[in-house]
């Protein structure tokens, strides 16, 4: 029980509940990711959406390639970090 109980208190799906403002989350994965499944992902987002208040963004970046340990190309990486970096650059322009 006690091995449940600190697993669920870092289990990002399940923390996820009404009433609390979540900002705009872009979510990264890779669709050959050893570690989380690429539907985890979706599900997430899923369960983000539904909680969001109206104009949130919740986005999910899926790449054929990456993922934990890092197995992208070096193009894939660039294209990665420009769409990490304009989403950031989105959201601070929308926070003034």
């Amino acid at each position: 029980p006690e091995g449940f109980r600190v697993l669920r208190s870092v289990d990002g799906y399940a923390r996820i509940r009404g009433g609390v403002t979540y900002p705009s989350v872009l979510l990264r994965v890779g669709s050959e990711d050893p570690l989380v499944s690429p539907w985890q992902s979706g599900k997430m987002a899923a369960r983000l959406q539904t909680y969001a208040r109206p104009g949130t963004r919740v986005l999910v970046r899926l790449t054929d390639d990456g993922g934990h340990g890092g197995l992208a190309s070096g193009d894939s990486r660039v294209t990665e970090f420009a769409d990490v970096y304009t989403f950031l650059l989105g959201e601070l322009s929308d926070a003034r």
